[in-house]
């Protein structure tokens, strides 16, 4: 399992130390060579990476990449939490309180762009849903994905009762054959 993730790195070594994840990769590239070798050893791997998935996913639905399931827990219900593509999480903190109203665009924008790789993992065969964070719905005039209203929000034969019923965690990644 691959988990892209736009905590500081500190925060990423928290996951890893209690065991969320396995391991922490350098980059993206670092991160898939982990999966793929242990997919290819049927051996099971959760690899996180600090990455801001509105810029990785796009990169992995374009690549040759075969996926199981895909899905995201990203803030997308607020367009004001959502980390737009290409800023870091200290330039999105910056850019929100210096232009409110163009971090919105920029958020929306990058979750349409977001959505698209979801629905292009979709359109390969892979298990795609959205954990309720809504970004194929609130994209918005910026770019709403029409294709993304296909996607479930949550997948009722990957999650027990009590999570569709609000109640417990939710894993978060996914799932790279």
């Amino acid at each position: 399992m691959l988990c892209a993730s736009t905590s500081t790195r500190p925060r990423i070594a928290r996951r890893l130390h209690d065991r969320y994840l396995d391991e922490v990769a350098g980059d993206v590239d670092d991160a898939l060579g982990r999966v793929e070798r242990a997919r290819a050893e049927r051996h099971p791997l959760s690899v996180g990476v600090q990455g801001n998935m509105a810029d990785v996913l796009p990169r992995l639905a374009a690549s040759d990449l075969a996926a199981d399931i895909v899905t995201d827990q990203t803030p997308a219900h607020d367009p004001l939490t959502y980390v737009p593509s290409g800023l870091s999480v200290d330039e999105a903190a910056d850019l929100r309180v210096r232009d409110p109203a163009g971090y919105v665009a920029r958020s929306r924008a990058s979750m349409a762009a977001h959505c698209a790789a979801m629905v292009a993992f979709l359109d390969k065969g892979a298990e795609v849903f959205d954990y309720a964070a809504t970004a194929c719905w609130v994209g918005g005039p910026a770019g709403r994905i029409r294709a993304g209203l296909r996607l479930p929000r949550l997948h009722p034969r990957l999650h027990p009762a009590p999570v569709l019923r609000g109640q417990g965690p939710l894993p978060v990644g996914g799932a790279v054959r």
